[in-house]
């Protein structure tokens, strides 16, 4: 049961199982991580993130796969977080096939910090239905 439950972390190394598959990691053994997201930096003020992901493609053509979700938000204050409208805050910047089925995307927000008022964050959510 150890294995198979979301929230456990079955090869103790501080990510839940979910997060370990939904990212393509390993819940057997240690993983690089590399793999979860991070933030990416560039000189133009905006804020990036990046993250691995089943791609839509490979989710299509295996009907029996994991149905993870993933979720881009954005706030300015850290507690009203909105996905609604999320294309007039952030976008995906770029997507590679990285092979198995998985894909490396890159979100980035339309506005520097400062045009948004100062303050924006992003943030992703994985869940399963």
């Amino acid at each position: 049961a150890l294995f198979d439950e979301d929230s456990a972390d079955s090869d103790g190394d501080g990510v839940n199982n979910l997060l370990e598959r939904a990212f393509g990691m390993d819940s057997l053994g240690p993983d690089d991580r590399k793999d979860l997201p991070r933030a990416r930096n560039k000189n133009d003020g905006k804020q990036r993130f990046t993250f691995t992901r089943y791609s839509s493609t490979f989710l299509a053509n295996n009907p029996n796969s994991e149905q993870i979700e993933y979720t881009v938000e954005v706030s300015t204050d850290l507690r009203v977080w909105m996905a609604d409208e999320l294309e007039t805050y952030a976008k995906e910047e770029s997507s590679v096939d990285i092979g198995g089925g998985m894909e490396r995307v890159t979100w980035v927000t339309t506005k520097t910090a400062a045009a948004a008022g100062g303050r924006q964050y992003l943030r992703l959510t994985v869940s399963t239905p």
